[in-house]
């Protein structure tokens, strides 16, 4: 069984997953039964033969019709700039919340941060100006002082002790518990968020204000509208407890008869597959699901892009819905795919319809990447690489082109370029790439950011060290040893937010540059010296009470220790198949971690190294493999040997996410002569 929620607002992706599901259980004949839930929707016979269910299984609801009763208000306002419009519409808003939730909670939903502590700040003068400044608290200001101790940001403070909270992205995650424990409780009524928060929030309300239904894009530099599903899903957070629930809408009067329709109307589902179909067909080729063009197309029969294109050709640029004008379509479609596949060299064509994976196609599909990304690695990345370079060719990836640049951000990322240690040529501020790059310096130098910028840089590293896993493969593919040595320390760098040429000694709790500096003056470069250092001159160097000692204690016990052996399995000749054998022997504890220590990177990390084996003296990669290390690991490395001779290649030991605890081993390589050998 597979259930699906939010159909037709997923995507491609899920469209894909969901058609692939439906193409194996009935190419292996095993049943799979797929419940899919989603809003109301026009085309719903269209989804429901999309994936398999009867007429008897399928149900569509009218929006009207729902859990919790709703009443949806909405209101629209003439004034053409914003800004004087929302200060009327946050007049409107208090009006709203006094006539229709004057003792219930209220949640209003508002475009972003700043406009969420302007609105705030306005229905807290307003409630003072009607004479009922605590209108929102249900707590007296003794017990809320000692609730919100922890509480930093001085907006967000000062509305609590009217009962006002804030809920935003990248906000900091004990305000956050602050305000939702005191929304939980009943001791504030009214919360102001941020619209894509309503995705994640579990809190719900008796009324909801919707205050403008437009958002700033900084990419096109203009305010756009929500969209309908976002808005949906907005107004679903209205009512409580089977109660019934209430929504005021406000909106620019031009926008009015369009919210109309489908907000009291099933609104219908289009697919995006077309916009995005090369790197799903691309995937499908590596998994060997299409190995020609027919069978592309065979494959595009079983997706909901295929059905809408004869209901709503003109979405799709079809200009006749005979099956005749479908199938040329589709098989423009699928030659211009492949096209474009053969050009970022993901896949090899053959006979002009025999279609089969190559390294880059199948790099792109191991790490779920964009082939436009890996084409531009391909294409960008030389052998004589260094780290700014590498860094700048990370930020250009497509996986970054959704980078939210808010309004006004300008000032900041400029402030931000000012202090970076690489300097940007030429940058584009309204645009992801500067600020990508912008934000992974900060992340190296532990900058201290603001809730937004801090919000967006943690969304980005996660993608940044898998898209860095893939440019070790492209690196690795040109026998490139040494910008892959340096992709992997960049790996490191997101992992620990350090420069590669900090101490190391600063991925431990409470070290700071001036605190490393002084164990260095001491002789303790890395964590390996420290680990090593008699009690009394550490204890007496780090200053710390004892708390913050086992602190440290704790975290060293995370920091591995290997002995790294090799050697070769078999005589070496010349242009033959060599394995290097590497045996990795974990020293220490008899149950190492499962996750690496690293405070500042977002998720929980599992440790991985690479094993490389290369000439560093003319910059060739023999080897390489990626691996993740228990007790012990016995690792083949297999390469094809070099011409007759002596080498001296080095064995490379490096990790993904620890600094300072790479190893380097040589390799004395002698290499006979096929035909030499033969004769003896």
């Amino acid at each position: 069984m597979c259930i699906r929620d939010r159909l037709g607002e997923s995507g491609a992706v899920l469209e894909v997953v969901t058609s692939r599901m439906r193409y194996i259980a009935t190419h292996l004949e095993i049943p799979v039964r797929i419940v899919a839930l989603g809003a109301s929707i026009a085309n719903y016979k269209d989804l429901a033969e999309w994936i398999g269910a009867p007429s008897q299984a399928t149900f569509n609801f009218h929006p009207n019709t729902r859990p919790t009763p709703l009443d949806v208000y909405l209101q629209s306002f003439d004034q053409n700039q914003r800004d004087i419009r929302l200060v009327a519409m946050v007049k409107a808003a208090y009006v709203g919340i006094k006539t229709h939730a004057a003792n219930a909670t209220v949640i209003v939903f508002v475009s972003d941060r700043k406009q969420a502590r302007l609105t705030a700040l306005d229905l807290v003068a307003l409630a003072a100006s009607d004479g009922a400044p605590q209108r929102f608290a249900r707590i007296s200001q003794e017990k809320l002082t000692g609730l919100t101790s922890e509480v930093r940001e001085k907006t967000l403070k000062h509305v609590l002790s009217f009962g006002v909270g804030l809920l935003y992205e990248g906000m900091a995650e004990e305000e956050r518990a602050v305000v939702e424990e005191l929304y939980a409780r009943g001791q504030i009524l009214l919360l102001i968020c941020t619209y894509k928060t309503c995705w994640e929030m579990p809190q719900r309300a008796s009324t909801v204000v919707v205050v403008d239904t437009q958002r700033y894009d900084g990419q096109e530099r203009r305010y756009v509208d929500y969209t309908v599903p976002d808005l949906l899903q907005m107004i679903g957070r209205a009512g409580e407890d089977s109660s019934p629930g209430k929504c005021l809408v406000f909106c620019h009067t031009p926008k009015k008869e369009f919210y109309r329709k489908f907000l009291y109307e099933p609104f219908p589902v289009e697919s995006h597959l077309n916009h995005f179909l090369a790197d799903h067909v691309n995937a499908e080729i590596v998994a060997r699901t299409i190995e020609s063009k027919q069978d592309c197309v065979d494959w595009l029969t079983w997706t909901f892009f295929y059905r809408r294109l004869p209901a709503n050709p003109n979405y799709y640029n079809l200009t006749s819905v005979s099956g005749t004008s479908i199938n040329d379509f589709l098989s423009e479609l699928v030659e211009t795919t492949c096209e474009e596949l053969e050009s970022a060299k993901c896949i090899a064509v053959e006979n002009d319809d025999l279609l089969g994976p190559l390294n880059l196609g199948i790099i792109s599909s191991y790490y779920y990447i964009r082939n436009a990304t890996l084409d531009g690695f391909a294409k960008s990345l030389t052998e004589n690489a260094k780290l700014r370079q590498i860094l700048e060719v990370l930020s250009d990836a497509a996986e970054f082109e959704t980078v939210q640049i808010r309004h006004g951000e300008d000032d900041l990322l400029r402030t931000l370029a000012g202090e970076a240690n690489y300097k940007l040529d030429k940058p584009r501020f309204n645009e992801p790439p500067a600020k990508v790059n912008l934000l992974l310096q900060a992340h190296f130098s532990r900058v201290s950011l603001s809730s937004d910028f801090t919000y967006d840089q943690r969304n980005l590293l996660e993608t940044a060290l898998r898209l860095l896993q893939s440019m070790v493969d492209v690196l690795s593919s040109n026998g490139w040893l040494r910008p892959a040595i340096l992709t992997m320390q960049m790996s490191q760098m997101v992992v620990q937010a350090m420069w590669i040429t900090d101490s190391p000694l600063l991925q431990l709790p409470y070290f700071t540059k001036e605190k490393a500096q002084k164990f260095k003056e001491e002789g303790v470069e890395d964590v390996t010296d420290f680990i090593n250092m008699d009690d009394e001159p550490r204890l007496r160097l780090l200053g710390l009470p004892s708390a913050s000692v086992q602190e440290i204690a704790d975290a060293c016990n995370h920091f591995p220790s290997f002995v790294v052996k090799h050697a070769f399995t078999a005589a070496i000749l010349a242009g033959k198949p060599t394995v290097l054998q590497v045996v990795l022997e974990r020293e220490g504890e008899e149950n190492p971690p499962a996750f690496v220590h690293a405070p500042y990177f977002p998720k929980e990390k599992e440790e991985f190294w690479w094993l490389v084996l290369g000439d560093p003296k003319v910059n060739k990669l023999a080897a390489i493999k990626r691996v993740s290390v228990g007790r012990t690991l016995k690792v083949d490395l297999k390469f094809t040997a070099p011409d007759p001779g002596t080498y001296e290649y080095a064995l490379y030991f490096v990790c993904d996410s620890y600094i300072g605890f790479d190893q380097k081993e040589t390799v004395l390589m002698t290499v006979g002569n096929v035909d030499a050998m033969e004769a003896e």
